[in-house]
Formats: C-alpha cells, sequence, structure tokens
C-alpha cells in the first residue's frame, strides 16, 4: 500500500458534469474502496452506479460478505455514472 491518493471519477448523468471522491484503504479485504457515504454527500438523490450498461456492486471482502460501511471497490481510470431518482 502506498500514501498515494486515488481519486474516483463520478459523472452525474442528468447534467454530464463529472465529479471526483477520494478512495480509501480498506485493510482487511486489501482493496482501495469508495465510500458510499462520500457518494451521497455529492449526490444525495443517487439510487445506482453504473459503468457502462454494467451495474456496480457493493464492495466484499475475500469471503463474498458485503464490507461495512457500505462501499463499492475503487474503478482506477474510469469514469463511473450516478444514476439519480426523478424526485
Amino acid at each position: 500500500m502506498t500514501d498515494e491518493t486515488h481519486l474516483q471519477s463520478l459523472r452525474q448523468l442528468s447534467t454530464g458534469q463529472v465529479f471526483q471522491v477520494e478512495a480509501y484503504y480498506h485493510s482487511e479485504s486489501q482493496q482501495q474502496i469508495i465510500l458510499w457515504d462520500d457518494m451521497i454527500h455529492a449526490f444525495p438523490r443517487m439510487t445506482t452506479i453504473r459503468n457502462g450498461t454494467t451495474v456496480v456492486p457493493r464492495a466484499r471482502d475475500t469471503t463474498s460478505h458485503y464490507i461495512e460501511p457500505r462501499c463499492i471497490k475503487y474503478h482506477p481510470d474510469m469514469i463511473l455514472d450516478i444514476v439519480e431518482s426523478e424526485e
């Protein structure tokens, strides 16, 4: 692990605007993650995260259990799309 900062690019589909959210290292699963709460802070109406037509699932540990707190894996060099509710 390095102390390098990793930023996940997230695109708000309704506007096309791209934002950056910081990734954190999850030592138990040995992977970079993006915290769900950080994404909700930027996109309060977020319902789904997609990579093209593929839905990005919640991150899991090495035993296939969901990582808590809720998060997704870091996707380097990708812009993930944020789908928001209409209300």
